[in-house]
């Protein structure tokens, strides 16, 4: 027999579609069980993309995503934070491409759509916000059909909006990023596809900020749902390694996990850094003593690692993201910097061959990178 929250999820939705990347199986499993204990027992899963999925490498091969400079998000060239993730990366495209994809999918046909993210959370409130939704819809209060745009954001990363003191359901035009929880119409997709140029920003501020009009889309309060990689950190995020999750695995017990959790927030490649100066060159060539000239002269440079005026690194000759001696992320690789000048050191190849040479014998954590030759071509 059907229980009232099946009623609820039934009535007001044609298709409750579940987006995931197939080999996610411990979320594809705890939602399928989360979703069971809210009433939610049919649904559609939608196979989300990876970063190598060929939708996600057409956007970037026809030049459909933003490049830096300047960072997507301010358009500056440096907002004066090098924890700013200022470049879209691929998994974001890949969330883009899912998106897009689904999009299409519900534009083609005429229904009322519930997308929910694979490691969301409904909430307790979600029946009266529901019913409420529902007498709305049934008074013709709220339009929600198929072939009128509508676009409704039901829940998103956890806040103040959740502890809110009222539970009195209402209806908002403020914006909510609503990925974990939203529902559209098939009238709706359309204008989203018809928006559609190119990936300018995430998913999400595409569709929630940048193509609702007010009267297209509402935000619902209380909301009925959050998730877990944000919020909480009990699921790993699939897009930017998150703190909350090296926190909830300290809480876990799981030490270990953690500082190698810890390791890849260290390595992960969600920004590029703005300095003056890059310095390059050959193996001891002199790299060194450039960067101690210009911090004479009131630059601050470092030498493999960060200066708030640039870097100098013979490693980053080539953009190899192997360099034993970086101290910083800005160093590990050239690509992760951007530079308004570069300076190569040059040396007289007599005696800078069997510098080289040197080095690529007697420098362990030089040779261990793969060959001098590779970078530098001597």
């Amino acid at each position: 027999m059907m229980g009232i929250n099946d009623y609820f999820w039934s009535d007001l939705f044609d298709k409750i579609y579940v987006v995931s990347l197939p080999e996610s199986k411990d979320r594809r499993s705890y939602v399928a069980e989360h979703l069971k204990g809210v009433g939610i027992r049919q649904f559609e899963w939608f196979d989300a993309c990876g970063p190598d999925h060929p939708d996600v490498k057409s956007l970037f091969e026809q030049q459909k995503v933003r490049q830096f400079p300047p960072c997507f998000r301010c358009g500056k060239l440096s907002c004066g934070s090098d924890e700013c993730n200022n470049i879209l990366i691929p998994q974001q495209v890949a969330v883009f491409a899912t998106y897009l994809r689904l999009w299409r999918q519900i534009a083609s046909s005429n229904e009322t759509a519930l997308i929910l993210e694979d490691d969301v959370r409904i909430h307790e409130q979600f029946a009266p916000v529901l019913s409420k939704l529902k007498h709305w819809v049934d008074t013709g209060e709220l339009e929600f059909e198929a072939k009128t745009p509508k676009l409704l954001r039901l829940g998103w990363a956890y806040g103040s909006d959740h502890e809110a003191a009222s539970k009195d359901v209402r209806v908002s035009q403020e914006i909510r990023m609503a990925n974990p929880c939203h529902a559209m119409t098939s009238a709706f997709a359309r204008i989203v596809i018809e928006k559609f140029e190119d990936v300018s920003h995430t998913a999400d501020v595409f569709l929630h900020r940048d193509v609702a009009e007010d009267h297209q889309a509402v935000t619902i309060f209380p909301p009925i749902a959050s998730e877990l990689s944000w919020s909480v950190g009990s699921l790993p995020s699939l897009i930017h390694p998150k703190a909350k999750r090296v926190d909830y695995l300290i809480e876990q017990g799981l030490r270990q996990e953690a500082d190698d959790y810890q390791e890849s927030i260290r390595h992960h490649r969600n920004h590029i850094y703005h300095r003056k100066f890059l310095i390059v060159g050959h193996p001891r060539t002199g790299t060194g003593f450039a960067a101690s000239l210009l911090r004479q002269m009131g630059f601050d440079i470092g030498h493999e690692t960060d200066g708030v005026d640039g870097v100098a690194s013979w490693m980053m000759s080539v953009d190899d993201p192997k360099n034993p001696w970086a101290g910083h992320p800005i160093a590990e690789r050239r690509s992760n910097l951007f530079w308004d000048h570069c300076l190569h050191v040059v040396r007289n190849p007599m005696t800078a061959l069997p510098a080289i040479t040197r080095e690529n014998q007697y420098a362990p954590k030089s040779l261990g990178s793969g060959p001098i030759d590779f970078r530098v071509g001597a």
